[in-house]
Order: structure tokens, then C-alpha cells, then sequence
């Protein structure tokens, strides 16, 4: 082919043969002048490096080579002339005028190129050679890289979506063994509490049945029958407490408390969640059905005494005024005490759980009590004055004072 034969490449991949006259250096290929013009119009195209194209054949008239007129990147429509060997830079007529007028070594663009050493072009050919082989390596090895990583990626994704697998089926388990384990215990427990209930209903029955019978009893019975009926009554309720005591006297309140927010860490370190924490109490049951068994009577009368001044006046106790006949000390820890007539009283010691008699003068007597305290008492005065009960825990005493 002729040099003058340079097809437009964006042409040639289009199916023409239309002849170029421009060379664009971002493109790096040839343009005809109608591909120009759209470099022209479109946006991203604009900035592009067009320079004018000349054929040449060199002297062997074998090879065809590219003679680029440079456009000056300063001056437009200015082809760069002369190359400043001061500098390194090639200039247009208005670089060198402006800029390198006062360099020593100017020289003209074809007259330099002459005297460029072959030598130089080869080892130049090397260099780019050597730069393309390691830009391929490094191209070659960034590729291999984000292989690597998109495999690792995929890797610890699927490693973590199964890892996210087992702690849901180590929690699935751990909270069945938990629901298993808590479901019997409570089971248990509420079953008890169940037959307690049924207790309290036959207890009630007995209580209502007693109340309807003795009430018919006092309208149309004779003595006899009132007496009878007040014995029986007050004995088959006072049993069947008794019988109601004995069953549940360790009966008791149960709260449950858990600490669910950290329940994942109990099964990544313990392979278990902990179990429910029960907050026991006594339920004070046996105390409120006793309250007022200890008021029935058959022969004994008590006398109602007329109410205290103090109460009945509605005085404040604060207000009035009260003289100090005598003091004295005891060991323990008193938190109450009851006058069992004008002289003695007897004080509940919570440290040790006791029970001490003590003259008004701090005197204190000897008593012999025919039960052992457990806990910290409490005491109530009886509907008589030699009679006192004490409660303790789940457990009432009446105690009466003989001598």
C-alpha cells in the first residue's frame, strides 16, 4: 500500500474505508476528517489531542512510518518546533519567544532528532519492553489478588453463615433443655400449689358448713344441742387446720428471676442457659388462717373491757405525758415486748431468736418454753391476761402462763 493509504480506524471498525488525515494521541489511532468533527461535538471527546497526519516512506520504501505534527498544549493551533536542552521541554514559536529565549541550548526539532543515537532507541525499546513486562505482572498479579479475594470473601461468608447455623441450633437446643428443666420444676411446684387450693376449698366448706349449722342451731336449738354443736364444730376445724398445717407448714411464695440479656454469652461459654433463680418467701398462710382460732369458746367468758380513754377519746399518745419509774438493761437484741400483767413482761430477742421474762424492777425469770424458736419472734397479747402468742416463721404459739 501507499502512505497516503492510512485508513480511519473508528472507520474500519465500522465496515468503511474512509482515509485519515488526523491522528488523535488519546485515542491513539487515525481519524478521518468526519470523525474529527465528532470528537469536536461530543463532550468526553473534547479535550482529546488531534494533530494533522503526513505519509512517509523511508528509504528502503519498505516500511511506512508517521510524521505527527505536536500541538502545543499552551498555544493553540501552535505545532511545537524546537526542543530546550536546558529545560528537557519542547516549545512552540510562543514557548521559546516567552519562556526559553534566554536557554543556551535550543535546537530545532528535526536537527536534535538527527543526531538521537540508534543505540538509544534500542535501549529505550528495552526499557518500555521491560516496564510492559512488569506492568503485566503486576496487571496479572492485582487479577490473581481479587481472585483471592473474592474467594475469601465467599469463603467468610459461607463460614460465617454457618458458624451463624450452629449458634442458632446451639440455642435451640439450649433453650428446650432450659424450657424442659424449668417446666418440670415449676410443674412441680404449681401442682403443689394446685393441691393447697383444694385444701383451702374443703377447709372453706367446713368453715361455711360449721357457720350455717351453728347459726341454725342458736335460732331453734335447745342448750344442749348449742353446746354440742359449738364442741364439734370448733374441734373438726381446729383438725382439719391441724391436718392443713401439718401438709403445707413449709408452704411459701415463689418469684422467679432471670437474666435473659445474657443469655448468648451463657451459651458460648457454658454450652447452657442458667436456670431460674427462685425468690422464696413464706407465704404467711398458716399464720392468716390461725389467726382467730385461739378466739373460740366453749365454757371460758372473757370479760370485754371498757376501751382505754387513750382510744376512745382519739388523744395522741405523743401528747401526753409519761414519767420514767425505772430502767435497766438486757443482753441480745429486744425489738418488742408484752406486759402479761403490772409487773412482768416478756420481750422478743431477735439476736439469739429468744424469748426472756424480765420483773419491771430488771430482774430477770426463769421459764422453762415448751417449744424451740427458729426465727424471729413476734408477740401478740391473748383475750386474757396470762395469755400470749407468739408467732415465729410459718408457726403460731399460744403460750399460757400457769404460775
Amino acid at each position: 500500500k501507499k502512505p497516503n493509504d492510512n485508513m480511519c480506524a473508528a472507520c474500519i471498525r465500522d465496515k468503511k474505508q474512509v482515509k485519515a488525515e488526523s491522528w488523535c494521541h488519546d485515542c491513539q489511532e487515525s481519524i478521518c476528517a468526519f470523525c474529527k468533527e465528532l470528537h469536536k461535538k461530543f463532550v468526553s471527546l473534547q479535550k482529546h489531542k488531534i494533530s494533522p497526519m503526513t505519509a512517509l516512506q523511508d528509504q528502503d520504501d519498505k516500511l511506512r512510518c508517521l510524521v505527527v505534527d505536536e500541538q502545543c498544549s499552551s498555544h493553540a493551533g501552535k505545532c511545537l518546533a524546537v526542543f530546550c536542552l536546558d529545560h528537557g521541554k519542547m516549545c512552540c514559536s510562543i514557548c521559546f519567544a516567552t519562556q526559553h529565549r534566554h536557554c543556551k541550548c535550543v535546537e530545532a526539532l528535526d536537527d536534535i532528532a538527527k543526531k538521537l543515537p540508534g543505540s538509544n532507541v534500542d535501549w529505550n525499546i528495552h526499557i518500555l519492553s521491560e516496564i510492559a513486562k512488569i506492568t503485566k505482572e503486576t496487571r496479572e498479579y492485582k487479577e490473581l489478588l481479587i481472585k483471592e479475594s473474592n474467594t475469601a470473601k465467599e469463603t467468610s461468608i459461607a463460614s460465617v453463615s454457618t458458624e451463624i447455623e450452629n449458634l442458632k441450633s446451639r440455642l435451640d437446643e439450649c433453650q428446650q433443655q432450659f424450657e424442659k428443666t424449668f417446666l418440670r420444676s415449676h410443674e412441680e411446684k404449681e401442682e403443689k400449689q394446685k393441691e393447697s387450693v383444694l385444701d383451702l376449698k374443703r377447709y372453706l366448706t367446713t368453715v361455711k358448713n360449721g357457720e350455717t349449722l351453728l347459726s341454725a342451731v342458736q335460732q331453734k336449738g335447745s342448750a344442749k344441742q348449742k353446746f354440742l354443736a359449738v364442741v364439734n364444730i370448733i374441734a373438726e376445724v381446729e383438725e382439719q387446720f391441724e391436718q392443713f398445717k401439718a401438709t403445707y407448714s413449709d408452704d411459701e411464695e415463689i418469684q422467679y428471676e432471670h437474666n435473659h440479656t445474657t443469655i448468648l454469652k451463657q451459651v458460648c461459654e457454658k454450652n447452657k442457659i442458667n436456670d431460674v433463680t427462685e425468690v422464696v418467701r413464706p407465704s404467711g398462710t398458716i399464720w392468716k388462717l390461725s389467726t382467730h382460732l385461739p378466739s373460740f369458746r366453749v365454757l371460758e367468758h372473757v370479760e370485754q373491757k371498757e376501751i382505754s380513754i387513750l382510744f376512745k377519746q382519739g388523744l395522741d399518745a405523743l401528747a401526753l405525758k409519761a414519767e420514767k419509774t425505772s430502767n435497766f438493761s438486757i443482753s441480745g437484741s429486744a425489738h418488742q415486748g408484752v406486759f402479761v400483767d403490772c409487773e412482768t413482761v416478756v420481750t422478743a430477742c431477735s439476736s439469739p431468736p429468744s424469748l426472756k421474762i424480765f420483773n419491771h424492777d430488771g430482774t430477770e425469770l426463769s421459764c422453762e418454753f415448751p417449744f424451740e424458736l427458729k426465727g424471729k419472734p413476734c408477740l401478740f397479747s391473748g383475750s386474757s391476761k396470762n395469755v400470749l402468742y407468739v408467732g415465729c416463721m410459718s408457726s403460731v404459739y399460744k403460750l399460757k402462763f400457769i404460775s
